[in-house]
């Protein structure tokens, strides 16, 4: 049996090779859509129009909208374990269709199955890291597993490995061939498939089942062989799952929702995750490589996808060392203010374009387009779920993460689907101006309405989005956190 540590890393690389693969599905699109839209399409029905190319690109979001009921009702009533392998193990006929189909429409078949292993994975990878890590082991684990005590903390570290996957396609879909990206793809999942056999259950989940002895087996190959260290866990995990039983009972919806704070706070939840989509960065993903196509920057496109690709990884990895130092707050509203003034500038370019030649400026598009991926990474697209967690009680979260989820995938859908559209009726500045402005709406949403959880009690936090002041802030610092 491996030691705790070698134990930690076979299972965050095992589940984290699910987070890549959900920049793979992400990634595919943007190095894909040039070719299919060309007379080298591998489709026998040549290349393919813009609707379709939208379809591409959008359908895998209706996959995650499917997957967020499937996937939370899987993973609450049967095995972790198996919820896990089957989101991984989805992908594997969607890329096989994508490999050897000439067909548009099983090409939009692969992409919906795709989806829903993107969504089961987004649900899968956090539960299961958070569930199965050893406090001792968080610190020392570091960025490599992403864990912290804190659930919601885990999607800023979880994006640092799916914008990782976001980088391998890219990077390979500007120099090997369409099949080949499918094919190692696939090698992606094959290896997860693997690594994820000799994972065990998660002992959470086993003590929440009663299944005792086998959350003991569970606990030793994590944890070593050491009995008494394995008894102590299983004490601390069954006290808490009795706590959970006998304070959180279910309680219909609208007796969650009207709980103190629970729905102003469901309501900024909904906020921050519109804003994570109507910035236009599932656009930006999707559309990478024709975006710089057009703009006729002196960068090759494919060259340019990859160094946005590398600095979201980057700027992913930076803003889980600035949350707790810089605030949550603050990176939200700094984040919307840069990509507002990124936005805007593109849309400038292009507008400017039309009427002169703008060939020495042609690195603006290259440059504008990084500073808006930093900002995003920084703030934007790695904060929501944390903010989401720190601002409603452990009771309201399943409620609140299910309905911003959706909101999630069903914007994302939307944005993918009909930038197209939005470029034949606002044309290309216009739709850079339109997310600009949803930027500058946002950067204000944040300011007024958006708490700072920085190092606040869930009580303080409540009381504000109820409107309860009464009690003093001494009185809130001296409350624990034991209740969340």
């Amino acid at each position: 049996m491996a030691s705790p540590w070698k134990a930690l890393q076979a299972l965050t690389a095992a589940v984290n090779l699910l987070a890549f693969t959900q920049g793979n599905v992400v990634g595919w699109v943007s190095p894909s859509l040039p070719l299919l839209q060309s007379d080298h399409s591998p489709l026998a029905g040549g290349p393919i129009n813009d609707e379709s190319a939208s379809w591409v690109g959008s359908i895998a979001c209706l996959g995650g909208l499917a997957a967020v009921p499937i996937f939370t009702y899987l993973s609450t009533r049967h095995s972790r374990k198996v919820t896990g392998y089957l989101a991984g193990v989805l992908l594997v006929p969607s890329w096989l269709i994508i490999l050897c189909t000439d067909s548009e429409r099983s090409l939009f078949t692969a992409r919906f199955i795709a989806g829903l292993s993107w969504g089961g994975g987004v649900i899968l990878v956090s539960l299961f890291i958070s569930e199965v890590a050893e406090d001792s082991l968080r610190g020392r684990l570091g960025t490599y597993i992403a864990v912290f005590s804190n659930g919601g903390r885990l999607g800023t570290y979880i994006a640092v490995f799916s914008n990782g996957g976001l980088l391998f396609t890219y990077t390979l879909g500007s120099c090997v061939s369409y099949r080949t990206l499918c094919f190692l793809s696939l090698a992606v999942v094959a290896l997860f498939i693997v690594l994820f056999a000799i994972i065990p259950e998660s002992p959470n989940y086993l003590v929440y089942k009663g299944n005792i002895d086998q959350a003991k087996t569970s606990l030793k190959w994590l944890r070593g062989e050491n009995e008494e260290l394995v008894e102590l866990e299983i004490e601390k995990l069954s006290e808490r799952v009795a706590k959970l039983k006998i304070n959180y009972p279910n309680e219909s919806f609208l007796e969650t929702l009207f709980l103190p704070g629970v729905l102003k706070g469901l309501l900024i939840g909904v906020g921050i995750f519109a804003n994570l989509n109507l910035c236009g960065f599932m656009a930006v993903l999707s559309y990478s490589v024709n975006i710089f196509e057009e703009s006729g920057s002196s960068v090759s496109p494919y060259v340019a996808a990859v160094i946005i690709a590398a600095l979201r990884l980057g700027a992913s990895y930076t803003s889980s060392l600035l949350v707790d130092r810089v605030g949550r707050k603050v990176l939200l509203i700094g984040s919307n203010a840069v990509m507002a003034v990124c936005l805007s500038a593109l849309g400038g370019y292009f507008y400017l374009r039309q009427y002169t030649d703008m060939r020495q400026y042609g690195i603006l598009p290259v440059v504008s387009l990084s500073v808006y991926i930093i900002a995003l990474s920084l703030g934007v697209s790695t904060l929501p779920y944390l903010i989401l967690h720190e601002i409603l009680p452990v009771k309201a979260r399943s409620l609140a993460t299910i309905t911003c989820q959706c909101v999630l995938w069903l914007f994302s859908f939307l944005v993918i689907k009909y930038f197209q559209s939005f470029k034949d009726i606002l044309e290309i500045h216009g739709c850079y101006w339109f997310y600009a402005t949803c930027c500058t709406v946002f950067t204000l949403f944040c300011y007024l309405c958006v708490p700072e959880t920085k190092n606040r009690s869930l009580e303080s936090i409540l009381q504000e989005l109820s409107g309860v002041n009464n009690i003093s802030e001494k009185d809130n610092e001296r409350k624990s956190l034991r209740n969340l």
